[in-house]
Formats: C-alpha cells, structure tokens, sequence
C-alpha cells in the first residue's frame, strides 16, 4: 500500500508537490480574513487564510443564505496564532472541526443542500492510498488534497 503523504513515494506527488505546484499557477484563489466571519460563495474552492492571533469562528451558512454548489470544496487554513473553529448554522450539519494549530487548515465539501463534511483535517493526514481511493468525484471534478 502506497502511502501518498510519504516523501519517499515514488508512484504518486506528495503532497507538498502538489502543493507548490498549485500555489505558484495560482490555480485556486486565496483570500485573507483577520477575524470570524460566515462563508461567502468567494471562499468557494479556494483558500482562505485566517491571520488572527485569537480563535476565530468560520461558520458555515444554510443553503438559503448562501447557496454553494453541492461538490463546493472550501480550504481553511490557519496562519495566525489562534485555532480556527468551523460552526454551522442552525439547519446546516457536518462533522466538527479546528485546526489546532498554524498553517493547519480544514478542508471542507459540501455533500448535500445544508450538508457539509470535513475533507481534510489536521488528524487526517496520514491516510493511505486505499483510504484515498474511497474519495469519489462530484460531477467528474478531481480532487487534490492540499495539505
């Protein structure tokens, strides 16, 4: 089984390839937030920096607040000293989720109409190919774990 977060698979990029590869085509978008905000469709599949040095809440809205497509993929990451904590409207549900940590960040996906699910986390990173492969695309879009 081939561990895709290992420097020394050789089948797949690590990560950190990936990575670097997306932030110097600047293929997906980065915003910076100083505080606790609700999402706006602009975080929608890009990355949002929280530079706070307090915890600051990212709360996810309802559908019929904001309307983000079911497959909408949102990268949280934290720069500053404080934890980012991601919070759900009433009416909404998905898994909890902090980073615990700066440059940890949660990755998002929106599953259903208020149905939300933790992608990534800062205690999912040492998946496996297998557990990878469980991953299935939205409507034929590849998903890239940043990380």
């Amino acid at each position: 089984m081939t561990d895709l977060n290992s420097p020394n698979n050789t089948n797949y990029p690590t990560t950190l390839a990936v990575s670097n590869a997306l932030a110097a085509s600047n293929l997906l978008g980065t915003e910076t937030a100083t505080s606790s905000r609700t999402a706006l469709l602009t975080d929608a599949n890009g990355i949002l920096q929280i530079t706070n040095a307090s915890a600051t809440t990212y709360t996810i809205p309802t559908n019929s607040t904001t309307a983000f497509p079911v497959g909408t993929i949102i990268s949280i990451k934290q720069m500053g000293a404080g934890n980012v904590i991601l919070a759900y409207a009433g009416g909404v549900t998905g898994e909890a989720g902090e980073t615990g940590g700066k440059n940890n960040r949660i990755v998002i996906r929106k599953t259903g109409t208020d149905t939300w699910e933790v992608f990534q986390h800062p205690t999912h990173l040492e998946k496996t190919a297998a557990q990878y492969a469980g991953l299935t695309p939205i409507d034929g879009v590849l998903y890239v774990i940043i990380d």
